[in-house]
């Protein structure tokens, strides 16, 4: 089974009472692990104590627990009331079944336009804190093209290179007549029955011009993207997986 790693706060009042109650956990100042299944992955939920936040105990457990993680091969993903603890980490990229879910779980737009550069180019990554950087190879895009196409009017992909993505193209249409379009720029749709998903992690989307009322999935989750579009087009549906992320585990954590 697929595994996620998440660490959060725990929260005030769970921690008050596991206080009370005389947590082993909370004497030792050392976090609280939950687990529970979601959306086919196996959730390992990491509760540290919020007496510890702003502290370089909160660092040092994290980085202990994160790196061991990291070596099993773990994704690990922060919330956001912790990032300033761990500067240098970076959200992971999600794997193909993962992105499908965070894109199932939007208003569906019938057409999606896949941004990303060719696996020759340095623009497209996927982050690791230890690992460095590694481009998101076209399998792992042609996977999550798989999930996510089945509803589609309109799929395109842009910088894309024609010949390198002819099996595909020529599976995708025997299987829904879809075609594949390949396009150098963001094409011009109806930005209100279209998605952008991004994959390009230093990219700056305002210069390409997107449609109006585009919905834009961020999977690079990155932090410059989402303040120039809230700032600069409030017309843009913005989502990025580590917003996601938070929202559905936290939600799935207090349903228990």
């Amino acid at each position: 089974m697929r595994e996620i790693a998440y660490f959060m706060l725990e929260p005030r009042a769970e921690e008050a009472l596991s206080s009370r109650l005389g947590s082993r956990a909370l004497r030792w100042e050392t976090p609280r692990l939950e687990h529970f299944l979601w959306r086919g992955y196996r959730v390992s939920l990491y509760l540290f104590p919020c007496r510890l936040e702003g502290t370089k105990r909160l660092h040092w457990w994290m980085e202990r627990i994160g790196s061991a993680l990291e070596e099993q091969g773990t994704a690990l993903w922060l919330a956001p009331e912790l990032e300033a603890a761990w500067e240098d980490w970076q959200p992971p990229l999600p794997d193909a079944a993962l992105a499908a879910e965070i894109l199932r779980g939007q208003p569906f737009r019938e057409n999606l336009v896949l941004l990303a550069d060719t696996e020759e180019t340095t623009g497209q990554w996927s982050r690791g804190r230890e690992n460095g950087i590694r481009p998101v190879s076209r399998l792992w895009q042609e996977d999550f093209l798989r999930l996510v196409s089945a509803d589609l009017n309109g799929l395109y992909l842009v910088g894309q290179k024609e010949a390198a993505w002819e099996h595909f193209s020529d599976w995708l249409y025997g299987e829904s007549g879809l075609p594949v379009c390949f396009v150098n720029r963001i094409p011009e749709t109806d930005g209100r029955k279209t998605v952008l998903v991004e994959l390009r992690a230093n990219a700056r989307i305002l210069k390409e011009h997107p449609e109006f009322g585009s919905l834009y999935v961020d999977l690079t989750s990155d932090v410059e993207k989402r303040r120039q579009i809230r700032e600069k087009r409030a017309d843009i549906s913005y989502i990025s997986a580590r917003n996601y992320l938070d929202t559905a585990l936290k939600a799935r954590y207090n349903a228990i």
